[in-house]
């Protein structure tokens, strides 16, 4: 069972080094790093193939995306070519991607985390140890905070946040944000087109996945302090204004339905 896991990069350029020594130091597996330049503008792409060089490691694509229209959109821009390479077309430029991806590649499973170290990646490897032991083709895995190390401002938003989920969906969904996540191929090529293009693409992603009566599976994971760069949501008025943009998605979508093709199992 093969696995590609996602890892956006905007203006990471001081933890693009610390993602590489974590891939190196997790050694061979069957996950395939797509580690994503999505549109920055601090040389990100320019150190990430000298660290491409430096540690050496083979099951690691780096991908530029010229201009940043948002994080989900940076992960659709991934996922897309990926579903592309899965049915034998090779879509990723040359000179974007080290080394070239061999066009009989076929990824069963598709994750993605962060890149600011928040989330250690060696969460993805718990994931993927979880799907391996699941064979169902609707399968979604995410992990869950049960510790968060970056503020108490940030705490008091994700718990009234997680009432507001809980409240209009169920208990499986509350913390969309956090990471990492691991979802069944045919499960994400049936559900992409539906997903937002912002930092709401999470969750975007939890709902639809709950309305169709996906299998969710969370396991817990700390949240570590950001090691580098600046969030999106750092400041009280982005917190405020985050959190309204996801009060307004989750009324709109309280009664969402959508026929779903039948996933065969």
């Amino acid at each position: 069972m093969k696995c590609a896991c996602i890892i956006p990069c905007f203006n990471e350029k001081d933890r693009i080094e610390g993602i590489f020594y974590e891939i190196k130091k997790i050694g061979k597996s069957n996950i395939d790093w797509f580690i994503l330049d999505n549109g920055s503008i601090d040389n990100s792409f320019k150190i990430m193939k000298k660290m491409r060089k430096k540690y050496l490691v083979e099951n690691v694509f780096i991908i530029k995306k010229t201009k940043n229209t948002g994080y989900g959109s940076g992960l659709k821009y991934v996922i897309k070519k990926i579903i592309l390479l899965n049915s034998g077309i090779n879509n990723f430029k040359s000179n974007y991607i080290f080394p070239e991806i061999n066009k009989s590649n076929f990824y069963d499973n598709i994750a993605w985390t962060h890149a600011d170290g928040q989330t250690p990646l060696y969460d993805v490897i718990k994931a993927y140890k979880i799907a391996e032991k699941n064979t169902n083709q609707q399968l979604f895995i995410k992990g869950i905070r049960i510790k968060r190390e970056d503020g108490m401002l940030a705490t008091i938003f994700t718990f009234f946040l997680n009432l507001i989920q809980i409240t209009f969906y169920s208990k499986k969904i509350i913390n969309p944000n956090s990471q990492p996540t691991l979802v069944s191929y045919k499960l994400m090529e049936r559900i992409i087109r539906l997903t937002f293009n912002d930092s709401l693409f999470d969750t975007s992603f939890s709902i639809i996945c709950a309305k169709l009566g996906s299998e969710i599976i969370r396991f817990p994971v700390q949240f570590l302090r950001r090691k580098s760069g600046v969030g999106a949501n750092e400041k009280i008025i982005d917190k405020l204004n985050f959190s309204i943009k996801n009060f307004i998605l989750l009324w709109k979508l309280r009664r969402y339905s959508v026929i779903f093709p039948k996933i065969e199992e």
